[in-house]
């Protein structure tokens, strides 16, 4: 049985959450709880976004010339992710450690990621534009669309 269908309606799943949490964090604050709220939506858009990638990744694997649309820098985007879902999912443990460590933050319209894997002698970062983000989560959502119905 092959398990196309499967990682296609999960990873349709995962963009659709990627949408909402975006909009989410989009809405405008009047305190500083509700900015932390954005903050941890945008937080959950990006590692919605990462989980959707790797149902992507599942499908392209089961079937043999599926590919992402074009229009996108697939490789930069999921490469953002992981380092984003790092930075969220390990950033206060590493930050414990010297020498590793990561940092996750918006910097006006961009999420950045701040990095300094193990055995690195400096920082490195990664920059995303929520609006790249944005167009790159809702042809994710559109392509898983298309793959769910084949």
């Amino acid at each position: 049985m092959s398990m196309r269908p499967v990682h296609a309606t999960e990873g349709w799943a995962w963009a659709r959450a990627a949408k909402r949490r975006l909009g989410d964090a989009q809405q405008p604050f009047g305190d500083p709880i509700e900015a932390t709220d954005r903050e941890v939506d945008l937080a959950q858009a990006v590692t919605a976004f990462a989980r959707a990638l790797r149902s992507a990744s599942a499908v392209r694997k089961a079937v043999q010339g599926v590919a992402l649309p074009e229009g996108h820098d697939w490789d930069a985007l999921e490469s953002f992710s992981r380092r984003a879902r790092n930075a969220l999912e390990h950033g206060e443990e590493r930050l414990d450690q010297p020498g590793v460590g990561y940092l996750f933050r918006r910097e006006g319209e961009d999420i950045v990621v701040y990095d300094k894997p193990k055995g690195a002698t400096g920082w490195s970062s990664a920059r995303c534009s929520k609006r790249q983000l944005a167009a790159a989560v809702d042809a994710l959502e559109a392509w898983f669309e298309l793959e769910t119905r084949i």
